[in-house]
C-alpha cells in the first residue's frame, strides 16, 4: 500500500503532532489524502470558511511532502453556486498549494459551468 485517506479529519481537528507522527511512521514513498472538515463543507457549506481553512491547512501541513491530496467531499444537498464555489476554491488555493480533489454529490455540480469553475 502506498497511500491512505485520512477520513477522521472530516469529523474533528487533529494536532499538528498527530499528523507529524503519521508521516514519520510511514515509508518514504507513502502519501496521504486528507479530507476537508465537515465543519467547512457541510456546516458552513463553503461560505465564510477562510479562517477554518487556514487553521485546518496549518494543522495538516505537518504531514509535509507526504500530504498529496486534499479531498473536498460536498454534501448531497449542496447545490452549485458559482459565486460561492469561486470564492471558496480561491480561499482554499491560498491555504493549500497541493492537489485538490472535489467530490460533489448534487447533480447541479455536473454542468459545464461548474466544471469550468472547478478547473479554475
Amino acid at each position: 500500500m502506498n497511500g491512505v485517506e485520512i477520513n477522521s479529519s472530516s469529523y474533528r481537528p487533529h494536532r499538528p503532532q498527530t499528523y507529524e507522527r503519521w508521516a514519520a511512521s510511514t515509508p518514504e514513498h507513502f502519501r496521504f489524502a486528507v479530507k476537508c472538515p465537515k465543519q467547512i463543507t457541510h456546516e458552513a457549506r463553503l461560505e465564510g470558511a477562510k479562517e477554518l481553512l487556514t487553521s485546518f491547512a496549518g494543522e495538516a501541513s505537518a504531514l509535509g511532502e507526504k500530504w498529496a491530496v486534499l479531498l473536498v467531499q460536498l454534501p448531497p444537498s449542496l447545490h452549485f453556486d458559482g459565486r460561492v464555489a469561486g470564492r471558496f476554491f480561491k480561499q482554499l488555493r491560498a491555504a493549500f498549494a497541493g492537489a485538490i480533489v472535489c467530490e460533489p454529490r448534487h447533480l447541479s455540480w455536473f454542468t459545464p459551468e461548474a466544471e469550468e469553475r472547478l478547473r479554475d
